[in-house]
């Protein structure tokens, strides 16, 4: 549903189009309004069989709906109250009645007639602009609106697919029937939290003692969301990641992307059912996810898995090439594109190209999508399969055994594939640039949108790999600043439409912190905008240097209250448990040390490595990016006179990179775990 009140609706069916669907869009809509008419057209005996499955989805999910925040809670029934009976006013619209009412479902689908239809078509008018009429008034996009032909309703009026592709919904095989808590064997009064902030970390199943490189598995019971939901990460490292060239890279995105959209319409019973998968590409591999009943996550996994590691076997070899050729465009289209991203987030690009190992432009990413063949994307598959390391996460509703037998299926999937183990020496280094002491690197660029008026300024701050002490300091630092940043430079000074300030974090999780300030602006030049910058630093040192003790002590308890705050959802809890296990540090403490540090703070120390890190010193390590939009004009002239500072061009940037220390961001999951082993047994 488009829209949606109480008593109107529109139901809206959008088709992405490839180029030869923009030349057969007629055929296109054929399609659409022949499933249409099987929709218009279906027994009473589907309707019910249907409205089964649908009605005890809602009941599942009603049932086992996740806590709510208390202030969204009350706006909904606040509202809810105006609208509905009191006995219905929670379950109004989730919960269905036993049968359907066949006559009202029949008057709704009585609308579904091509007669009651609109039809939006959204395509590239190159040379056709004259034949648009009309002139949208916000953004002046020229349009044409047309009654549809006669004929042409008539048509689809009675139009039939024939064929097996096209029909109604099958029984849906992922609706789970067993809702059981399986933690109540579990001592009730077990904590998930030792003390406030601290997690209780899960338990090292497969990957004991010193012999890891086989892989591992972490489990943890859910005792405490107690709904029969579990989430499971599979992290597939591989040797593969090795290889950051553009070609590499580009090609893991356009096999990720094929399998991803073949998967959707298999899968799709399944995200109806309430539960949820993922594919993602990662610094060491490829990161398998599912989330939802845990009664159906195994088959879900598993589903997923398979596609990826045997595309061939599980799609025929012309379903696969057409999947090819059209992620291939929509990837071309969207590269051919770039430029024409908001100036501040071309310059956010602009940073991570000059300060990661490994970054490919997104003009080499262009020409590896425009000269990548199906079978070089399947030979970079292969590659890819040589050797693995598994890491697997098991969170919720799932017990021991259950999840020693899912992670020993999917070693014995590798096995059965012919895949190695990988080793520990073979985990891809993380690197990033380390930014030059008491110098500022400034880069300048143009935008090649014709049509962009706004400018960009970017300022990034690195404060050195991430230690407890410089992380509390760089969290309050960009707690303090942030309201004075933003009334300074957007609300006073009007610099722009976007002004922010915060953490800029780069590397393996984050490891290399950094702050940063942006600013977009249509009516200030970036040369204008880094003066107010530096205005602003100065003055936010003499509100800090300024401010009442008590005062401080409420930002700081602000921080630390949220460091210390309990997870709300069984997903909110797995992802701070995998994060942990991903960093390869293990500090289920984490956020207890965090708050600690930042309570122990004092207003000298913040103003002292604000000092230090931020405003000119000779340990400031800084790097200005310039984004000039066409109002704006790029003049070397402009730019003030500075010993201190290094200049460098778009296309300087990699040789700049290359000049610099590069710094290790990552942690080797065998390496890290055989540490940390020790560590608990005091060797």
């Amino acid at each position: 549903l488009r829209t949606s009140y109480e008593d109107f609706c529109l139901f809206q069916v959008t088709v992405g189009l490839t180029d030869k669907g923009v030349e057969n869009s007629d055929a296109v809509l054929d399609l659409v309004f022949s499933f249409n008419n099987i929709v218009i057209d279906i027994k009473d005996s589907e309707i019910k069989r249907i409205w089964k499955d649908v009605r005890e989805m809602a009941e599942m999910n009603f049932r086992f709906t996740p806590e709510i925040p208390p202030y969204s809670l009350s706006t909904s029934l606040s509202r809810r109250i105006q609208l509905y009976p009191f006995s219905e006013v929670i379950s109004a619209k989730k919960l269905l009645q036993k049968t359907p009412n066949i006559e009202i479902c029949r008057h709704f689908l009585n609308h579904f007639g091509s007669q009651n239809s609109m039809i939006w078509k959204i395509v590239k008018s190159e040379g056709a602009e004259d034949l648009y009429n009309n002139l949208e008034k916000w953004y002046n996009i020229k349009y044409k609106a047309m009654p549809v032909e006669y004929e042409k309703i008539e048509k689809w009026q009675e139009i039939e697919f024939r064929g097996k592709e096209m029909h109604l919904p099958l029984t849906n095989e992922y609706i789970p029937n067993e809702f059981g808590i399986k933690a109540q064997n579990l001592n009730a009064d077990a904590p998930t939290y030792l003390n406030i902030g601290m997690l209780s970390p899960p338990q090292l199943i497969e990957g004991e003692g010193f012999e890891v490189e086989g892989g591992q598995l972490w489990h943890k019971m859910d005792s405490t969301f107690k709904q029969p939901r579990a989430c499971i990460n599979l992290l597939m490292s591989t040797p593969g990641a090795n290889d950051t060239s553009a070609e590499n890279t580009t090609y893991l995105n356009i096999l990720l992307a094929m399998i991803q959209k073949n998967l959707a319409e298999i899968t799709y019973n399944a995200s109806v059912a309430g539960l949820s998968w993922g594919l993602s590409q990662h610094s060491y591999g490829v990161v398998f996810s599912v989330y939802g009943y845990d009664q159906k996550l195994e088959p879900l996994l598993f589903t997923v898995l398979d596609h990826f590691l045997n595309p061939q076997k599980s799609l025929t070899s012309e379903d696969l090439r057409r999947s090819f050729t059209e992620v291939k465009e929509s990837m071309v289209k969207s590269l051919k594109s770039f430029d024409v991203a908001r100036p501040d987030d071309l310059a956010d690009y602009y940073l991570s190209l000059s300060l990661l190992q490994g970054k490919s432009t997104y003009q080499a990413r262009l020409k590896a999508a425009e000269e990548s063949t199906f079978e070089s994307i399947l030979n970079a598959h292969a590659m890819l399969l040589e050797k693995v390391h598994p890491l697997c996460l098991i969170h919720g509703n799932i017990e021991q055994s259950e999840a020693q037998n899912l992670y020993k299926k999917v070693k014995t999937t590798f096995q059965e594939k012919g895949i190695g183990e990988m080793g520990e020496d073979e985990f891809p280094p993380v690197l990033v640039a380390n930014l030059p002491k008491g110098r500022t690197v400034r880069l300048r660029i143009n935008v090649e949108n014709k049509a962009e008026e706004n400018s960009a300024f970017y300022a990034y701050w690195q404060l050195g790999k991430r230690s407890e002490k410089n992380a509390a300091l760089s969290m309050a630092l960009c707690a303090l600043m942030k309201e004075p940043c933003f009334d300074s430079l957007r609300t006073k000074q009007q610099l722009g439409y976007i002004v922010h300030s915060g953490q800029k974090n780069l590397g393996r999780r984050g490891q290399m912190r950094g702050v940063s300030i942006r600013v977009l602006s249509k009516s200030h030049s970036p040369d204008e905008i880094v003066k107010c910058v530096d205005q602003f630093l100065l003055k936010f040192k003499e509100i800090l240097e300024n401010m009442r003790e008590e005062v401080f002590q409420k930002h700081l308890k602000s921080i630390v209250d949220r460091q210390l705050e309990s997870p709300k959802t069984l997903g909110m809890e797995f992802t701070l448990l995998y994060n942990e296990i991903d960093s390869g540090e293990y500090k289920w403490d984490r956020y207890v040390k965090s708050a600690q540090e930042v309570a122990a703070l004092t207003k000298d120390e913040v103003v002292s490595f604000l000092c230090s890190n931020l405003l000119p010193s000779k340990g400031t390590k800084r790097m200005d990016i310039h984004i000039y939009g066409n109002l704006h004009e790029n003049c070397q002239n402009a730019w003030n006179a500075d010993e201190n500072a290094i200049d460098i061009t778009k296309d300087e940037i990699e040789g700049f990179r290359e000049g610099l220390d590069m710094i290790e961001t990552g942690l080797v999951p065998p390496v890290e775990l055989k540490k940390y082993l020790k560590s608990l047994n005091g060797l």
